[in-house]
């Protein structure tokens, strides 16, 4: 009976260690770096220096990531790993899925005596239509000191999704290539377009910019408000404000479509030269094909730093050049 009751209790002691072990193995920040992303995150299609208003209407996108906690390996190898959902793409924002597993690909180097790095590379070909883009997202990277991370948990959100998130989209057998970030830039300042037309008309385009020590700071244009002979409105909508830009943002072209046409008028275009562009500043109403409809005089174009977005962006974000 007594060898009987050592036998059990060796055997309770046993299970319950590699329980332990079982548990610490697994506890965050010993054997993965856990990369948490919220319910409802999204990035977008931004702009890219060069492309035309209509080429930036185009290519307008956003990828859904799925949400929850994922682990990250900490050791050098690929692995399979798809954290893209889906996808819209176009202002038809027509709908896209994984084609198979992603891959995540884990490098480990070391930096110096106990410090170490992990750089990921997450990779996923979607189906749009019949069309193929591959994502690709880069330079997510975790430090470690003696093998664990310094930062055991990453959340997937402000400010590192408008100043350090960098992923691009590459359409297979096209030359177009996009890229994501975040839809409404909070971290980056406010600045407001305010355009006086005639006869008692306006255009107030509110977008965040970030102005770049070199090539194009990022921008996206967030809200604006709308005062023509044909109505008035305001808009919000990612899929409906379009910008575009030269290189170090000269040249700036934007379109606020309406949710509803205005009398004949589907939108407005407002373009803001520079001293380097050629051509006058100009504003114009927008047919049903997005062509130049009426042109309407300015008074005075003014462009400014602001405190805030006077309204909510309906997008809850850019990149550095």
């Amino acid at each position: 009976m007594l060898h009987r009751c050592l036998l059990v209790g060796l055997f309770l002691f046993l299970l319950l260690s590699s329980l332990e072990i079982v548990s610490y193995a697994q506890s965050p920040g010993e054997t993965s770096f856990i990369l948490q992303v919220p319910a409802g995150t999204r990035v977008v299609g931004v702009f890219d220096e060069f492309r035309t208003i209509e080429e930036e209407y185009q290519l307008l996108s956003a990828v859904y990531l799925k949400s929850g906690d994922h682990d990250l390996p900490l050791e050098t190898g690929e692995y399979p790993f798809t954290i893209f959902e889906r996808m819209e793409f176009g202002p038809e924002r027509k709908e896209g899925w994984p084609l198979e597993e992603g891959r995540l690909t884990a490098e480990r180097s070391q930096t110096a005596g106990e410090f170490a790095t992990v750089d990921y590379t997450i990779e996923q070909d979607m189906e749009v239509d019949g069309q193929r883009i591959h994502l690709t997202w880069d330079y997510l990277y975790v430090e470690l000191q003696d093998g664990t991370p310094i930062t055991p948990v990453m959340a997937l959100e402000e400010p590192y999704l408008s100043q350090r998130f960098y992923m691009t989209g590459q359409i297979v057998g096209s030359d177009d290539r996009l890229e994501f970030a975040s839809e409404a830039y909070e971290p980056f300042p406010a600045y407001l377009l305010d355009v006086d037309l005639e006869d008692g008309q306006s255009v107030k385009l509110y977008y965040r910019w970030q102005m770049p020590m070199a090539g194009s700071g990022p921008a996206n244009l967030v809200f604006a408000e709308v005062e023509i002979q044909e109505g008035q409105t305001v808009q919000t909508d990612y899929w409906r404000l379009v910008y575009s830009a030269s290189h170090h943002n000269w040249d700036e072209r934007f379109w606020v479509l309406f949710d509803q046409p205005l009398g004949e008028a589907y939108g407005v275009a407002v373009f803001r030269r520079n001293v380097f562009a050629e051509g006058p500043q100009q504003v114009y109403t927008l047919d049903v094909d997005l062509q130049p409809l009426r042109e309407i005089g300015i008074l005075k174009m003014n462009h400014m730093e602001v405190d805030q977005i006077p309204f909510p962006s309906a997008v809850p974000n850019w990149r550095w050049y």
